[in-house]
């Protein structure tokens, strides 16, 4: 059974956070509940994580009904009203919908709206070496876009080639690809929790 607020998915549970840390502060934050940053051992692993960031930060799906309009997101009247009235965009809180711990939710920023979300993987010890900070395996990119293109894949980004340190984010702006990002950058952050834990 995974703890509230996490997500199953085979032998793991997840729980992707809105607060944004940098790296090593997000590394301490998971060690503290005895959880992992999340690893990607498998392309299913992978494609799972994708798929429930995709939705998790898709505006167009949050449910809203709007009778009369008013400072709240989209002018519904459900929810807690926008501290931010005089911006053009608006923000609800505590919203009555699966997608409830979407915090502050905004296009502009906020909630999970704006960012990546952090991984175990960094180059921060040797730069252009990179490797799962949990269990110390060099990252293979190889294993998840070589034999068949067309599957979800860490593509988007030639690791290989880039030597510069940093960790590894799955960003927003390239569809949840993994990227190198400057480790101290904020980011949201999952945190994994294996059945054995």
């Amino acid at each position: 059974k995974c703890p509230d607020g996490f997500v199953r998915f085979q032998d793991s549970c997840y729980n992707f956070y809105s607060e944004k840390f940098s790296w090593p502060e997000a590394l301490i934050f998971c060690r503290a509940f005895n959880y992992t940053l999340v690893t990607l051992t498998t392309i299913d692993q992978y494609k799972f994580i994708k798929g429930h960031l995709t939705t998790i930060t898709d505006v167009s799906k949050v449910q809203i009904r709007s009778t009369t309009p008013g400072p709240y997101l989209f002018g519904s009247r459900f929810g807690t009203p926008s501290p931010y009235s005089s911006r053009s965009r608006y923000v609800w809180q505590n919203q009555n919908t699966p997608r409830s711990r979407i915090d502050n939710l905004s296009s502009n920023s906020g909630g999970y709206i704006s960012s990546g979300f952090w991984t175990a993987g960094t180059s921060a010890d040797l730069q252009g070496h990179w490797k799962w900070v949990t269990n110390k395996q060099t990252i293979d990119f190889d294993q998840f876009n070589a034999t068949d293109p067309t599957k979800s894949s860490f593509s988007g980004m030639l690791l290989s080639t880039n030597q510069q340190s940093g960790c590894l984010a799955l960003e927003k702006s390239t569809g949840f690809n993994v990227a190198r990002v400057d480790c101290m950058t904020p980011q949201h952050f999952i945190c994994e929790r294996h059945d054995s834990q």
